[in-house]
């Protein structure tokens, strides 16, 4: 008995448990039955029998569960259940008859009904009560796991009553029970028994009562403490289940799931058709060799002193032990795993708490707790298909992953190491439900001086019609990005530091997190989304991966949540640096300024916009803390220096979690990063900031990248459309900081817009030469006629970017490429940062154009000018666009914008400046860093007044002018 035909029915278990034929049955009442002598119960467990059952070996049916069964298990009101009368686990196969029974069922019964049941016990003849014993694996009868949404089920019982601990404990079998074939595993078949019990309408209304209290978890006693109902949670529920509820980390929901359509291969691991066919003999030997493996220090830190490899096979045999355990099931593994792997080593009731004492914003911890919690990303709710999944499969990695393989392997490992990756052995992947894989590329291999990363290409279409992970996922979902706002905040700090401390020197500070985006988990749902196979193992991404459009969002949130909290620190100075300082090295400061320095320091002259730092009582405000992307950049004087580090760091433990190698918490600040004597200049985001002179300058590294690139074109000046667009790039770049030069490249840039004009008419014709726009459409399913655009788009990309046509560059673009180079060589590339940051004018102008003439004026620099355009020009804007000799209105009206900035220079340059109006404007002298307003209403000239370029021929030369002008 204890496991019931889904009938309503009691299976005998005389012929079972006695070996015996079962006597015919007797109807009679139950007052004419003998009660058993109780000193006659065996003492121990019959022969056939496991211990942690009641076993039966009386005369006749056994009566034992005279209740009714109100649930709709089976569409049956009259229906037998034993979910709740043997719930430690249950079976429910009419094929298994042993009573499944534990005294921990009575937590959740009331006082009258354990007692009802005990006396039923204690009158039922021939049942004996066995009490539970450790290291009983599963019950040898039990065929397959019932389908039954009722309660959730296990496919293996829970050991010694702990469902978070794995089956086998041991590396070889208990001697109480011997080694078995792969397919004991899921149990063996015994032959059903014919003979039923029918119940009486009272006995089944008993049962029900008690099974409603059962599965609903509600009593007639009062309700249940915290302990009791986790002891209920340990003790009545199956492992996956229990794992799931009682985590709070990665909880189930619609808002994160991905599934991929299920075939016949992921049942295999619930049968015994293991010798059928080699796939499912591979899995059964895969059972076979991982059957007793601990895999418990899956939970631990992974031992320092074992090298990456042996630490890569070990914990990838351990996990894979793990997946067959919990039937392949990626969520429950990785919940199983836990800690570091689902961010369970934070604790959230705690930080809360002080978010909200330190003013963060709401919608922040919101969202941070979301993503603590719950995990990434914040919407996705997808399902593939299978051949979505061989068509990833088929195609692998990208061949950069190979570019150097001792580097490939080095950062693979050091992710393990970390507890960013899971691996497992990829026989797996094939019965595993839920599965994507990605394919992976390898950037910076030959990098002067970055570091090789991994890039988990998310975007990747291995066919017109595949599905990558940036397909399940939108940006649009996801919280704001706003890291690329944090340079310029920075550069408005500095200025405002300046304001307040002019004599003072001011140092530079920035730390950089390790890892970043890998501190958030992805959901366990997600995770199988998030996978890819490479050197022989098959990995599993439980932290956020580079590539994923999802990514800098959610790694946004941890960063401005650090923000808030280390500006509130700050002001807690008191507690803050003592809290922090055991984690701090050895810090000092570069010598002081001398006089003659201080006094060469770049001054800084408050406005609206630009106040300095000290608030309206006079005390100081908190630095900014901006952060670009794992970068939190800060700068303060050093009388609070120590403070403004400590409060940036703390925050960071806060978030993430103190150092704590023995719980495997490791340091989360690059401490190798971080410069241990601080100074007035530092590289920051790619650029050399010095706080002295208040400029950005491009760092001595990049510069000499650029020259020898400049001296390669220069000796051989033919090139590919790749090699022009890197060459333009790296330009492009530098010029940042050195703005006229932006206007002495326009010959390049014409070429470039030559050969892709060129190579446009090729890929034209070549695309309505083979129909190609017609072969992607009938390719693509009606749900991704949406991707045409893009697909056309990426297939002209491949023809314009692979093409092996080169340009010999003439005279003109070497003539410029020549100047440029003389420039890097001779000259300093830099910027100041006033010129960088927003600032009240300090003159304003306003001038306009027509066709027969132009004109501006100045109140504060009192003049003005008006000019007449000559018959030519006049002439000329009569005349269409394509006449040579045509003069748009555009170039009118930016050469008026130009005269107003030489009228300007001319003012103040000259000894004008000493005009009453303008001395009493500036007492103290003009600005170093004058700012003038040009009004026009003209936007194509306001843009290319602002960034120093155009794309117009008409106005290049101008523009030019323009640059010339700048450099002055």
């Amino acid at each position: 008995m204890g496991n019931l035909g889904p009938y309503g029915t009691c299976p005998n278990l005389h012929a079972i448990l006695t070996g015996k034929p079962t006597p015919a049955p007797k109807r009679e009442s139950p007052n004419s039955r003998e009660r058993p002598d109780p000193t006659k119960r065996a003492k121990h467990p019959p022969q056939g029998t496991h211990p942690g059952y009641l076993t039966y070996d009386g005369p006749g049916r056994l009566p034992i569960a005279p209740f009714k069964c109100k649930h709709p298990i089976t569409g049956k009101q009259a229906a037998f259940c034993s979910h709740f009368l043997f719930a430690n686990y249950h079976c429910n196969r009419p094929r298994c008859h042993n009573i499944h029974y534990t005294k921990q069922f009575a937590a959740t019964m009331g006082s009258a009904d354990t007692q009802a049941f005990e006396k039923f016990i204690e009158k039922t003849p021939g049942v004996t009560r066995l009490a539970p014993k450790p290291h009983v694996p599963e019950c040898s009868t039990c065929i397959i796991p019932h389908p039954s949404s009722l309660v959730y089920q296990p496919t293996q019982p829970p050991m010694s009553h702990q469902p978070n601990l794995p089956r086998i404990l041991t590396s070889t079998p208990p001697p109480s029970q011997p080694s078995a074939p792969p397919s004991a595993h899921h149990r063996s078949a015994l032959p059903p028994d014919s003979q039923y019990y029918q119940f009486t309408d009272a006995e089944q209304e008993k049962f029900g009562e008690l099974l409603e209290v059962s599965v609903q978890g509600r009593s007639s006693t009062p309700s249940m403490t915290k302990r009791d109902r986790e002891t209920w949670a340990a003790t009545k529920l199956p492992s996956p289940v229990f794992l799931a509820v009682n985590s709070p980390h990665g909880k189930d929901s619609v808002d994160r799931w991905f599934s991929t359509e299920h075939k016949f291969e992921h049942t295999w691991i619930f049968l015994t058709l293991f010798h059928v066919c080699p796939s499912i003999h591979l899995l059964s030997l895969l059972i076979q060799e991982h059957r007793f493996v601990d895999f418990r220090p899956l939970q631990q830190p992974i031992p320092p002193q074992l090298t990456p490899s042996v630490a890569m096979h070990r914990w990838s045999r351990m996990f894979t032990a793990c997946l067959l355990h919990y039937d392949l099931s990626i969520p429950t593994a990785v919940r199983f795993v836990g800690n570091i792997h689902t961010g369970a080593h934070r604790d959230w009731p705690t930080l809360e708490p002080i978010l909200r004492e330190a003013n963060v914003d709401p919608f922040l911890i919101t969202q941070l707790k979301r993503i603590f919690l719950d995990g990434a990303p914040n919407y996705v709710n997808a399902e593939s298909t299978d051949e979505n999944l061989c068509t990833f499969i088929a195609y692998g990695n990208h061949k950069t992953i190979y570019d150097d393989v001792s580097k490939t392997q080095s950062a693979v490992e050091k992710d393990i190491l970390r507890n960013y990756l899971l691996a497992a052995n990829p026989a797996l992947l094939p019965y595993i439900r839920d599965a994507h894989t990605t394919p992976l590329g390898l950037v910076d291999a030959c990098h002067e001086y970055r570091k090789p990363r991994i890039i988990f290409d998310a975007t990747h279409h291995p066919s017109l019609t595949a599905m990558a992970v940036n397909d399940f996922t939108s940006k649009e979902t996801e919280p704001e990005i706003c890291f690329p706002r944090s340079f310029p905040n920075f550069l408005i700090w500095i200025y405002n530091l300046r304001i307040t401390y002019p004599h003072e020197e001011i140092y530079i500070c920035d730390d950089d997190v390790s890892g970043a985006f890998r501190h958030v988990k992805w959901n366990p749902n997600v995770v199988g989304m998030h996978m890819f196979m490479l050197f022989g193992f098959l990995f599993f991404c439980t932290g956020l991966s580079f590539g994923d459009n999802t990514s800098p969002a959610q790694w946004e949130v941890v960063a401005m949540v650090r923000q808030q909290l280390a500006q509130s620190l700050w002001y807690a100075a008191v507690t803050t640096i003592p809290r922090v300082a055991k984690y701090l090295p050895k810090l000092s400061l570069a010598p002081l300024p001398t006089p003659s320095d201080i006094a060469a320091f770049t001054p800084a002259e408050p406005d609206s916009k630009n106040q300095g730092v000290l608030k309206a009582d006079g005390s100081r405000k908190s630095p900014t803390f901006d952060h670009h992307v794992d970068d939190c950049l800060y700068i303060d004087v050093a009388l609070v220096l120590r403070q403004t580090i400590s409060a940036s760091i703390l925050a960071l433990y806060i978030l993430l979690g103190f150092p704590n190698p023995s719980n495997g918490i490791r340091n989360c600040i690059s401490w190798e990063k971080v410069a241990n004597t601080f100074s007035h200049e530092r590289k920051t985001v790619g650029w050399l900031i010095n706080s002295r002179r208040m400029t950005v300058r491009l760092p001595s590294i990049k510069r000499d990248r650029l020259l020898k690139l400049l001296s390669e074109t220069l000796a051989n000046p033919s090139l590919s459309l790749c090699d022009i667009a890197i060459l333009l790039g790296h330009v492009s770049t530098a010029t940042t900081v050195c703005r006229w030069i932006c206007c002495s490249y326009f010959n390049l840039q014409r070429v470039l817009s030559q050969f892709l004009r060129s190579r446009h008419q090729s890929i034209k014709h070549y695309m309505k030469r083979n129909d190609k726009v017609q072969i992607i459409s009938d390719q693509l399913l009606p749900s991704l006629r949406y991707r045409l655009a893009s697909l056309i788009g990426k297939e002209a990309a491949t023809f314009l970017w692979n093409a092996n046509k080169r340009f010999r560059l003439n005279d003109p673009v070497l003539r410029e490429l020549r100047a440029i180079k003389h420039s890097l060589q001779t000259e300093t590339w830099e910027i100041y940062i006033p010129q960088m940051i927003p600032r009240d004018p300090h003159f304003t102008l306003y001038g306009d154009a027509s066709f027969l003439g132009g004109g501006a004026y100045s109140d504060e620099l009192l003049f003005w000018f008006r000019i007449v355009w000559s018959p030519d020009i006049v002439a000329g804007t009569k005349l269409k666009a394509s006449n040579p000799n045509s003069v748009h209105i555009n170039s009118l009206e930016f050469l008026v914008a130009f005269l107003q900035e030489v009228a300007t220079v001319v003012r103040l340059e000259g000894t004008s400046h000493a005009h009453p109006g303008l001395a009493h404007k500036f007492p103290n002298g003009l600005s170093q860093f004058p700012v003038l307003l040009n009004r026009t209403d003209n936007t194509p000239t306001e843009k290319w007044m602002n960034d120093a370029r155009t794309n117009s021929p008409f106005a290049r030369l101008l523009v030019d002018l323009h640059g010339q002008l700048l450099k002055r």
